[in-house]
């Protein structure tokens, strides 16, 4: 019977140590966090898609805008009332003329309706956002580039356009600290974080 029992004591089963699970649970641990990692950058990259095709639908947005208020608009910079309001990004208060049925909304008072308006829809669906509508030197030698010369690299507080330029563009520009973007980097809204979509407005 003794040996019998040395026998059955040789044979059982032996369980895990605590090591053994200390170190499965790092393994899995170093596994869950490079997936966790992974999930938060392609989410990052998706919100930055989404950016970049509502920034489009801005720029056009106000692209319409002009073209339905034509008397508006020129191509000469003294005689262009968007580019006049809008090439800081900074526009005034919108006029309470064009919200009234009964108000006198003229095409000018309507000019500024229009700048206010999509400035605040600008700043509200883009993070930080900013969009200017301005005259910029077109480029011919770096592939008609419209950066201007004030705007490499770019940066929210620096549009970049080139008064004497001689086309119409709309730019359109965000902060993506948040959303991919270079985290590192000094402070939100430096080059390495601030994107931006430019749009040659034709008229």
């Amino acid at each position: 019977m003794s040996a019998l029992k040395r026998t059955l004591r040789l044979k059982r089963p032996r369980g895990f140590t605590l090591i053994e699970v200390l170190v499965a649970i790092v393994v899995l641990s170093i596994g869950l966090i490079g997936i966790a990692g992974l999930l938060v950058s392609v989410i990052g990259r998706n919100q930055s898609s989404v950016y970049h095709s509502v920034a489009v639908s801005l720029a056009t947005d106000i692209a319409e805008r002009m073209r339905a208020n034509s008397k508006e608009f020129s191509l000469t910079s003294g005689s262009n009332t968007y580019t006049s309001l809008l090439s800081s990004g900074n526009p005034a208060a919108s006029a309470a003329a064009c919200e009234s049925a009964t108000g006198n909304c003229d095409t000018a008072t309507m000019a500024g309706y229009d700048a206010y308006k999509w400035e605040q829809l600008v700043s509200k669906v883009l993070p930080r956002g900013k969009g200017v509508v301005c005259f910029d030197q077109y480029n011919a030698a770096d592939d008609g580039d419209l950066t201007g010369a004030a705007a490499t690299p770019p940066v929210l507080s620096n549009t970049g356009c080139d008064a004497s330029g001689n086309v119409v563009v709309i730019k359109i520009f965000w902060d993506e600290t948040h959303s991919g973007g270079n985290a590192s980097t000094a402070g939100a809204g430096d080059a390495k974080n601030t994107q931006r979509y430019v749009l040659v407005f034709q008229p």
